[in-house]
């Protein structure tokens, strides 16, 4: 898995433990051993939710050939990973990056140049398309969330703004170790335990 699959996964993760923080902060009383069980339930249900619907395009992509056939599912594969885990209340963005993980591992082998060719032409125009689209869409929310300010005094706009990017800050670099030493821990507890072959 490289660093950008992790940064994928860190961005999924981040984004389902917001949707739950604030799942919980607006049902009007808040557990910690709820909310954790919420997001437990929601990223375990994420991550198997990606893997079937990978699974299934896999099985979908071994008797398609046509390119325009594959850019369509390729399309497609996102929005049925995020609606199927969205319906069934588990993390509909995990279940993307997921299936797109699965998916992205298997398409050098099942797909033909031509068709990848083709895939990543309409993967940049729609990511700078999405791209564009989320900054319209954070412009046209910005005069709300000004006035909205309107009801705080500035030195609680100031303190909360501090805090949030402090722990940010903080959260951040911790979690990002973290993700980079556990995996390397277990792969080198891995390789000693692999049997070494005699006279190889």
């Amino acid at each position: 898995m490289t660093s950008g699959d992790v940064g994928l996964l860190n961005d999924a993760t981040a984004l389902t433990v917001f949707s739950v923080a604030v799942a919980a902060a607006t049902s009007g009383g808040f557990s910690l051993g709820h909310a954790g069980g919420l997001f437990l339930l929601a990223a375990i249900g994420g991550v198997i939710v990606g893997a079937v619907v990978a699974f299934a395009v896999r099985l979908v992509r071994s008797v398609v050939r046509e390119p325009l056939m594959l850019n369509t599912i390729s399309l497609a594969t996102p929005f049925a990973a995020y609606l199927l885990g969205e319906q069934l209340h588990a993390s509909g963005v995990l279940a993307v990056v997921v299936a797109g993980l699965l998916v992205g591992q298997d398409t050098p082998r099942a797909v033909s140049g031509t068709s990848r060719l083709q895939t990543g032409a309409v993967w940049r125009l729609v990511d700078f398309l999405l791209e564009g689209f989320v900054f319209l869409l954070i412009g046209e929310q910005l005069p709300t969330i000004l006035t909205g300010l309107d009801a705080y005094s500035t030195g609680t706009i100031v303190v909360a703004s501090v805090a949030s990017v402090g722990i940010v800050l903080l959260l951040r670099p911790l979690w990002l170790t973290f993700t980079e030493y556990v995996p390397r821990r277990l792969h080198m507890r891995l390789a000693r335990k692999a049997p070494t072959t005699i006279g190889a």
